[in-house]
């Protein structure tokens, strides 16, 4: 389990080892393509209040936690330590962490080498996180462990990302087709309907079965009693009444350790095309790779890639009364894509649009 992230490397060497200029070094790097996370672990006490300011005033008073924040800039101190899940929701909206110190932490680790290679001494391999490269001296280092000299930003940079690329590499993509609408506008179960001989149901099943390796439908418990779509391996929702969210998040606790391609059953003008853009331009970084939809420029949830990590951040939104895919990836670290074809998630959800909607089709 990680600290801080799911993609995390801690920057670790003797005191006055050059830590804060290799980390600032590597942000100033990757700042212009990922959002990154900065934190510091400090061996001594520290105060970020200036005396006499209003915060420090009332810390001083006794206020438990202090948050001071305008239009650019949020800042919170508080007199505990932070607990894990506070420590992990800091960095949401990051696609990764760069730590400095926790050199006895369980972090992977970049190592900063002194002059004799002694700091390799406290560290057993892989016993407080992997070393996923060295830097410093030169014939100094570790077997099998990439070394690069401190200037060498952009080749540390490289063993940094090829190592969180590591960990996306083992993640399988899964397929889940949302059916568990109740179809109330339509008056007629979606999943059902019939285009070119075949129900959507089936069709867009296919569809994710062709470029996933397991798909499953996300459908209520006991919604097609007939037995219908038996044969389909099905999902039932675990989280009653929360919509496409619900099926969304059952998806992500049944194989937690997957990501997920979830598609609406009512997309009938998905064309081949897009499927694959959306595979081919997944960031595994972010929370959850979507398009802009055609018609308000929103996210749309109904047709994306949601990574393992997007399972905590819609509980979150389910935890504060918001049920909604969308109104989650609004305010989540997302990788929005431009539809090249603005019909292709054009939905379905009215009789006169369906008959619409075959007659275009035929």
């Amino acid at each position: 389990m990680s600290t801080f992230h799911p993609f995390e490397i801690a920057v670790c060497g003797y005191s006055d080892s050059g830590k804060t200029t290799l980390v600032s070094r590597l942000i100033e790097h990757f700042s212009s393509d990922y959002r990154v996370g900065y934190v510091k672990h400090s061996g001594h006490d520290f105060d970020i209040d200036q005396e006499g300011k209003d915060t420090s005033l009332a810390r001083g008073a006794g206020a438990t936690r202090v948050l001071i924040t305008n239009d650019k800039k949020t800042a919170m101190t508080t007199e505990e330590p932070p607990d894990f899940v506070q420590q992990r929701s800091a960095f949401d909206d990051c696609d990764f962490v760069l730590a400095e110190g926790y050199r006895h932490g369980a972090l992977p680790k970049v190592v900063i080498l002194d002059e004799a290679g002694k700091i390799l001494d406290d560290l057993a391999p892989d016993e407080k996180g992997p070393i996923i490269a060295t830097v410093g001296k030169e014939g100094a280092g570790r077997e099998g462990v990439p070394r690069r000299g401190r200037d060498d930003i952009a080749g540390i940079a490289t063993c940094i990302l090829d190592h969180f690329h590591s960990l996306t590499a083992d993640v399988p993509l899964y397929g889940l087709v949302l059916a568990g609408g109740r179809s109330t506008r339509m008056k007629q179960d979606k999943a059902a309907l019939v285009y070119d001989g075949k129900t959507q149901l089936e069709t867009a099943f296919e569809r994710l079965a062709a470029v996933t390796t397991k798909t499953f439908v996300s459908a209520r418990a006991g919604q097609w009693a007939s037995g219908e779509f038996d044969e389909l391996p099905q999902l039932h929702d675990r989280f009653i009444d929360c919509g496409p969210s619900g099926g969304i998040l059952t998806a992500l606790k049944t194989h937690p350790d997957a990501a997920w391609l979830v598609l609406a059953c009512d997309l009938p003008f998905l064309d081949p095309g897009t499927l694959e853009d959306l595979i081919r331009r997944r960031n595994p970084f972010k929370v959850a790779t979507a398009y802009t939809s055609a018609n308000d420029g929103m996210p749309e949830p109904l047709f994306a890639i949601y990574e393992p990590r997007a399972c905590a951040r819609l509980l979150q939104f389910m935890a504060v009364g918001y049920s909604c895919p969308r109104k989650a990836l609004i305010n989540s670290n997302v990788e929005l894509l431009e539809l090249e074809n603005p019909r292709a998630l054009d939905n379905v959800n009215h009789p006169e649009e369906y008959e619409a909607a075959v007659a275009k089709l035929e």
